[in-house]
């Protein structure tokens, strides 16, 4: 885990690591579906509530 936002930058103390979900939209913006990052980042409590994710659970 970095000590940093993977997102915003944020230098904070409490973080989460996530899997982004991209959204996929058709030719007239509308959602159609989604699909996860091919990497984990760290992201803020900020980021987590506005962008869409999955968290991470440590094995």
């Amino acid at each position: 885990m970095n000590d940093r936002c993977d997102s915003c930058g944020d230098e904070g103390t409490s973080y989460a690591t996530v899997q982004r979900i991209y959204i996929r939209y058709d030719d007239h913006g509308r959602p159609t579906g989604e699909f996860p990052a091919d990497e984990f980042e760290t992201w803020c409590a900020v980021c987590c509530t506005i962008y869409p994710h999955e968290l991470v659970q440590p094995d």
